[in-house]
């Protein structure tokens, strides 16, 4: 898969062929990835109460939004479910600063053989891996996992005993372009840095398209 658009607000008309044909975009169902997500066979290997599930961040948030309304008692199944602040801080001309909280603080928390990670999009590895870094030593001996919507194929995750998606996108060499359509329609700087970064000669069409969408 070239690019994508995940189309994680509801009702809303988009102008998919116009995404498709001018940008080489797909957009990607929500709620379909949910459900490719929760039959991973990831979730046959664990035991619900020694793992612990993680949402770092808001488009982790969107996800478990959409679990909870794809498959309420799956999520409930689930001992163990910590939210965190994460977050990707990029400026030009700089490598991006990530930030990500402790998940228990500075208190160790004993009995979990699994953590998983679940996210919107994996692109660079580098949130899941700062992640895993703040807090492995307070979850000693714990497998860590990871498991989004979609994942970069260039991502990396050379630590983590499971790094999977329900969608794949760029090559291991190439990132392609992704983003949630939540995203580019709540964050003017963000949709035009994404614009002008993927699509430079096309940015204002690609702009223009999202202001079609209703």
């Amino acid at each position: 898969m070239p690019g994508c658009l995940i189309n994680d607000v509801e009702d809303l008309r988009l102008p998919e062929k116009e995404f498709q044909e001018d940008f080489g975009l797909t957009i990607l169902r929500a709620d379909e990835m949910t459900e490719n997500l929760l039959a991973n066979d990831l979730w046959n290997n664990l035991s619900r109460a020694e793992s612990l599930l993680v949402f770092p961040g808001n488009g982790a948030s969107i996800v478990e939004k959409f679990i909870l309304r794809s498959n309420f008692e799956w999520l409930d199944k689930w001992r163990n479910k910590e939210k965190i602040f994460s977050k990707r801080v990029w400026c030009p001309g700089e490598d991006p600063r990530i930030y990500a909280e402790k998940i228990f603080g500075d208190k160790f928390f004993l009995g979990i053989k699994d953590v998983v990670i679940i996210d919107d999009v994996i692109s660079s590895g580098k949130t899941i891996a700062k992640i895993m870094k703040e807090n492995q030593p307070f979850i000693p001996n714990a497998r860590w996992h990871a498991i989004s919507w979609v994942k970069q194929r260039s991502a990396s995750g050379k630590k983590f005993f499971t790094l999977d998606a329900a969608k794949f996108a760029g090559e291991p060499n190439r990132k392609a372009p992704v983003n949630s359509i939540s995203t580019l329609l709540s964050d003017d700087k963000i949709a035009r840095s994404f614009a002008k970064r993927n699509f430079a000669g096309q940015a204002d069409r690609f702009l223009d398209l999202l202001a079609q969408i209703y």
